[in-house]
Order: structure tokens, then sequence, then C-alpha cells
């Protein structure tokens, strides 16, 4: 436990793991142990040493919180809805864990039933502390999208749409979830979803979702041993790439359509020039030219990538390096996934790009976590043609 209060927390893993060693009655090592594990978002083993807490008379009325809240990242939303529910009934409970309880308990209906009966599991386990109706379903649309539960997810997709109609995300994000066969994605769409999460954009992907695209493509670039004085920044959004993009550039332009993204790359000043635009429409119509063109998390919004190809080839100086991040996939050049985003096969992407760019490197990697498990992808990095 000292150890842990010092964040030495491979030593407190160590320790709380040796008492239970000696005596697996300890109830509060193996609180402690789910604790580490639940920081670390290792939720089916912190789900064990809380169950296992729980077993051996665990006093501390956090353990069904957490192991309810470990269940709800697995996705065993009726799990989780147990659980919160013993816990609120020893009890005056949280608020924010009276709503989890209740957003459970709408999930789960959902899942079983219909969305009408879910709005009602969620107002009688919310009570007093239910939050608007669209905020409930906002929420439980993309968390059974993200578990995969597509059918739930498609039935309030339809109703949220039907009660607003103009919502662009909510339109785009039912048709990915349908299947509906689009080129890339609205730029309404993306104006909207960007604008709206700028302000906690960054701590939400590299914090929550593991996030490091931006380092992963510079150590590629640095691989390629190239003189690289020159940068565009596709898809700039808040500027993360920014500090890494500017070290040794004697200009460096970010690009990006939200205009609250747009201002956040501002504050940190490392670009030269920020422009709203569409990608696309800028690199057909600019006269400037650029030795690395970087695009992280940039073409994950489009399917079909032989025009964007033609396109960075005409603002590319020969040598220069294109590098870019792909979700990838084997089941076809590419797909529309219920994300929102598209995979890619990376062997048909390099025959798109092969009129005008070489392959310099390419590699798996792991991009983010996404309902608890992690999205992989690649890393490209290709060198546009001389001749």
């Amino acid at each position: 436990m000292v150890a842990n209060e010092l964040e030495d927390k491979k030593l407190a893993e160590a320790a709380f793991a040796a008492a239970l060693d000696r005596d697996p009655q300890l109830s509060e090592a193996a609180f402690g142990l789910g604790l580490i594990c639940f920081e670390q978002r290792r939720y089916a083993e912190a789900a064990g040493h809380w169950r296992a807490a729980i077993a051996t008379g665990c006093q501390n009325s956090n353990v069904h919180v957490g192991l309810g809240q470990c269940l709800f990242f697995m996705g065993d939303f009726a799990g989780a809805a147990r659980t919160f529910e013993r816990h609120i009934a020893s009890g005056p409970a949280d608020s924010e864990v009276v709503r989890r309880f209740a957003l459970t308990r709408f999930l789960e209906t959902a899942i079983a039933e219909n969305t009408e009966a879910a709005h009602d599991a969620y107002r009688r386990a919310a009570g007093p502390h239910a939050e608007a109706p669209e905020i409930v379903a906002q929420s439980a649309f993309a968390l059974l999208s993200g578990y995969g539960h597509r059918e739930a997810a498609l039935r309030i997709g339809r109703e949220r749409l039907a009660s607003d109609g103009s919502d662009p995300e909510q339109r785009y994000l039912l048709d990915a979830i349908a299947g509906v066969k689009l080129e890339r994605a609205p730029r309404d769409y993306l104006v909207s979803h960007f604008d709206r999460f700028a302000e906690r954009f960054d701590k939400q992907l590299v914090e929550v979702l593991g996030y490091r695209v931006p380092e992963q493509l510079m150590e590629m670039i640095a691989a390629t041993a190239s003189r690289l004085t020159c940068a565009l920044d596709l898809g700039c959004g808040t500027g993360l790439a920014g500090p890494r993009l500017r070290v040794g550039r004697s200009r460096l332009v970010g690009v990006d359509l939200s205009p609250r993204m747009l201002a956040k790359a501002r504050q940190g000043g490392c670009y030269d020039a920020l422009i709203e635009a569409d990608m696309m429409t800028f690199l057909d119509e600019t006269s400037e030219r650029f030795d690395l063109l970087f695009a992280a998390d940039a073409l994950i919004y489009f399917g079909d990538l032989e025009d964007f190809f033609a396109a960075a080839a005409r603002v590319a100086t020969p040598g220069g390096v294109l590098a870019f991040n792909v979700e990838t996939t084997t089941l076809s050049s590419w797909v529309l996934l219920p994300s929102g985003r598209f995979a890619h096969c990376v062997e048909a992407l390099l025959a798109s790009a092969a009129p005008w760019f070489m392959l310099k490197s390419s590699q798996p990697a792991f991009l983010r976590v996404e309902a608890n498990k992690p999205v992989h992808g690649a890393l490209v990095a290709l060198v546009r043609r001389r001749d």
C-alpha cells in the first residue's frame, strides 16, 4: 500500500500479489491489486481481483463500483447494471454512480427489447438524477455501435435522426452502421464532429485512447534520412504533431476543416500558416511545394485514395516524403467502418499510389483503443518519384 501511494505501481503490484500468495483471503490485497489493474485498463484482470475481494469479505464500498466500471468497459452492460444496483442498494450512492447504473440499464434493455423500453428503464433507474433523453441516446448510440450491437444502435440512431434530421454526425454515423456505400466522410460531419471535440481532443486521444501516431510517424520519417525542410500537416487538428514537425523545418503549414481545432493549433505557435480548408481542395489549389506531407489520422476519412495520391503528388517535391497512417482491412480495397472511419488494404493503396510514389517503409501499428480493444493499422512512408 505504501508503494502504491508512492506511485511505484510495479512494486505495489508485486507486493499485493505476494500477499495474496501467502493469504488468499486477504481482501484488502485483492482490492489493491484490482485497483492497479483498473488504472492500467486491464479490466478483465481487475474484475477478477475485485470479485475475489468481494468473495473474501471486502468492506470497501468502492469495490462494487469498480467492478461495475470494469464490466461496463468490457461491454458486459447487464453484469455492470447488476453490480451497480447492489452498490446502490447498500446505501446512498453518488449521483454519477446512479447515472452510470441507469445508462447500463438503458443499454441492456435497448439490446434485449427496444428504445422505448430502454428510455423507461433509464428513467426508473436514474430517478431525480436523470439526464435529458437526447444526451442519453447519444451516449448509448456510440457505445452500442462501438461494442458491436449493430441492430440496437440502428434503432436508436433512426430514432435520433427522426427527431433531428439536421444532425450531420448522426446522419453520417447511421449510414456507416447501416452499410451505406460512401466514398468519404462528408464535410459537415467532419466540421461538426471535430468542432465539438476540440477542447478535449488531445486529452481524449492521448490519455484515454493511448494515441501515439504522430510520434510513430515521426520515427518512421527520421529513418528516411531525408532533409525535409518544408512540411505540410494535412488534417492538423489541434496541432498535436506540430511541436515534432517544427523541429528542423524552415516552414510548416497546417490545413484543417475545423475552425475550433485550428484555434487550438494557433495557441501552440508551431505553424507558419494555418489554413481552414478541405485538404483535397488545398492540394488542388495551392502553389506551394512541400518536402514532407504528413497526414496523421487524416486518410481514415477517405475511401478510394487514388485522387488523394494524385493531388499529393502535385505538391510534393521530387524525393519528398508522404507519411500517413490507415486502419487496415483484408476484406476489400477499403471499407467504411461503423465508427465512421475507413479501413484500407495496404497492398491496394500502394498500388493506387504507385504512379506517383514509391514505398519507403510500411509497418503494422497499434493506433488507439476503442471499446476497450486495440485498433490496429499501418504506418506508411512513401517517396515522390523523380521521373
